[in-house]
């Protein structure tokens, strides 16, 4: 079956990419690969724009922040690009308005401003190294408390590898679901790491606690697995109605 549309893709590993690659070309389908035939360019954490061969925009912000965020938006906008070209065009102005309005709970998403709160679900090795990242771009030098929680199937050894160069200790936790791991293995993990780590079991006062810890200029970044990070965001929305 010829099905002749466009598909816009991340860039692969050397595994994965000739796979894709086949099938495309199988299928009839024209790939558009970012990196190449889109890109983006700017700040990882403020204003930036997307080039390449289907639509150069700039003037672009949005709240999801980090390096992963821009690839994800420079494909959307790839793809828009593409969906005007058959008859469906897309203005550049909606596209601003649509990148600076999207909303993405639990990814690197900003719950308290003193002491700094972040929330992100990530989980595993390679969203652990892309949170590093959006860290190290964003919050350049300051290197954070983790309020870490994490399911049992999960490589914590792997995922802690990565966030180490920017963690200063961890208070390790544990999330309502049933396949949470218990936080005294997962300190056990930390603390093979070289990182202290402290077990205070309910989710509310580890973040507590990870607020006295760091103080007002701290930052405190709850992570390791979505079910913790709606466990959080649960109590905080409780936490401010309470206040009001």
């Amino acid at each position: 079956m010829r099905c002749k549309i466009d598909i816009v893709v991340a860039e692969q590993d050397t595994e994965a990419m000739p796979v894709i690659e086949g099938i495309a070309h199988h299928v009839g389908a024209r790939l558009h690969v970012l990196g190449q035939d889109v890109t983006w360019r700017g700040d990882a954490c403020g204003a930036f724009g997307v080039g390449g061969s289907l639509l150069p925009i700039g003037g672009l912000r949005t709240p999801l922040l980090g390096r992963c965020q821009r690839d994800n938006v420079a494909m959307a906008v790839g793809a828009a690009a593409l969906l005007g070209q058959t008859g469906w065009p897309v203005a550049p102005d909606a596209i601003r308005e649509g990148v600076a309005a999207v909303s993405w709970p639990g990814r690197f998403q900003t719950v308290r401003r003193e002491p700094l709160t972040i929330v992100d679900g990530a989980h595993n090795e390679p969203s652990g190294r892309a949170l590093r990242a959006c860290v190290e771009d964003c919050l350049p030098g300051r290197r954070v408390t983790l309020v870490l929680g994490m399911s049992v199937e999960k490589d914590a050894a792997a995922f802690l590898r990565e966030l180490a160069p920017v963690t200063e200790r961890v208070v390790v936790t544990r999330a309502r679901h049933e396949r949470a791991c218990a936080p005294s293995q997962l300190a056990d993990v930390a603390r093979a790491q070289g990182i202290e780590a402290r077990v205070v079991p309910s989710p509310a006062d580890a973040v507590g606690e990870a607020w006295t810890s760091v103080g007002p200029e701290g930052v405190v970044l709850v992570t390791g697995s979505m079910f913790l990070v709606g466990d959080v965001l649960e109590w905080l929305w409780y936490l401010r109605r309470g206040k009001e």
